[in-house]
């Protein structure tokens, strides 16, 4: 997929949510560090443009609470806590739209 106006075009690609590149139009210029192709972002050990996780830090006793409702997470940390969101988005699928030249990332194919 890309995005393209008058001083950048970037490219993406559904696996990780990912950005594959950024080029700066007047310089021509690439300026995002990454794989040469889309098929390398289906591993992507290197964690190059993604989405990495659903938070940032711990999740104490891999639990949230949302109106009042309880969601247990996956706990990958001391087998007592979440972090980073569990599994990694780095390498999902994502369906997306692109809609009024904006990119909306949906839902995540978890196969």
């Amino acid at each position: 997929m890309i995005l393209e106006n008058e001083f950048l075009k970037i490219t993406f690609t559904p696996y990780g949510a990912s950005i594959m590149s950024i080029v700066v139009k007047k310089l021509n210029r690439e300026i995002v560090y990454g794989y040469l192709n889309e098929e390398e972002y289906k591993e992507n050990k290197d964690y190059f443009g993604c989405v990495v996780g659903r938070s940032t830090g711990r999740i104490r006793n891999g639990v949230i609470y949302d109106n009042d409702e309880k969601y247990e997470l996956t706990k990958n940390f001391e087998n007592k806590h979440t972090l980073h969101g569990g599994f990694g988005l780095h390498n999902k699928e994502f369906s997306y739209e692109i809609k009024e030249k904006k990119l909306f990332f949906l839902d995540i194919h978890l196969i």
